[in-house]
Order: C-alpha cells, then structure tokens, then sequence
C-alpha cells in the first residue's frame, strides 16, 4: 500500500549547509514535499480501471514518423 508520494526533493549539496550528505536521497538536512495518496483516491481509481482506449490516427500516425525517423538516423551512421 502507498501512503504517500515524493512531490519535490530539495537539496543545498553540501554538508556545511545542512546536509548530511552531497545526495538528494530524503537524507536528514533536505527539504521535501509528500502527497498523500488518500486525497487523491477517487482520482486513482477512476483512471487505473478503465478499459483501454485505441489511440487516434493522428497518434498513430506521428508515432510512425518518429519510428521512422529513428530508422533513417540509425541508417545514415552504420
């Protein structure tokens, strides 16, 4: 079960400045922001039990320039 989630992380860097550490790793010394999971249920659910949805041509269609813009620059190194 999730309680909560990591909105932000903040960190100064270095130790002199209140860090334990030089990490941004929810350490003593950094500043973040949770949201919890509960205000937001209702939200949740409505969107992670829906039927899946077919995509729009114009989707599709982009997609298939991307792919095949990815083809021709891989082509054009080897």
């Amino acid at each position: 079960m999730v309680a909560s989630v990591t909105s932000f992380g903040l960190t100064f860097g270095v130790p002199e400045d209140g860090d334990i550490d030089e990490f941004l790793n929810s350490s003593f010394g950094e500043f973040n922001g949770f949201v919890p999971v509960s205000i937001h249920e209702q939200f949740i659910r409505n969107n992670l039990f829906q039927a899946p949805t077919v995509p729009e041509p114009g989707s599709l269609a982009l997609l298939g320039l991307g792919l095949a813009g990815l083809g021709l620059a891989r082509r054009r190194r080897a």
